[in-house]
């Protein structure tokens, strides 16, 4: 439902004064093989969903959580990569400390 709504959501959001360039996660086959996660903006998230092609059902984050990829990103991990930011946040401390 998301994925289909997204352009009228994304237009509410921003007319309620979240900014263009939030940050944006849409999650399709989530925990599985065949997950692929597309990160992007509030400002271009209806154009770069349609170049991905990315299809319902997905699970769509919005905010400064989705930053939090950049140390949690489990499938680059798998495949022997390190994170591409232990510190996405700028808490001055990585991901995992409190």
């Amino acid at each position: 439902m998301g994925i289909k709504h997204v352009g009228r959501i994304t237009a509410e959001l921003l007319k309620a004064g979240r900014a263009a360039d939030e940050p944006v996660a849409v999650v399709t086959s989530a925990t599985t093989a065949n997950q692929k996660v597309l990160e992007t903006t509030l400002g271009k998230i209806e154009v770069d969903l349609k170049a991905a092609g990315m299809a319902p059902p997905a699970i769509i984050c919005i905010g400064k959580s989705v930053l939090m990829r950049q140390a949690l990103d489990w499938q680059s991990m798998v495949l022997g990569n390190a994170p591409r930011n232990t510190d996405p946040l700028g808490r001055g401390r990585p991901a995992e400390a409190s």
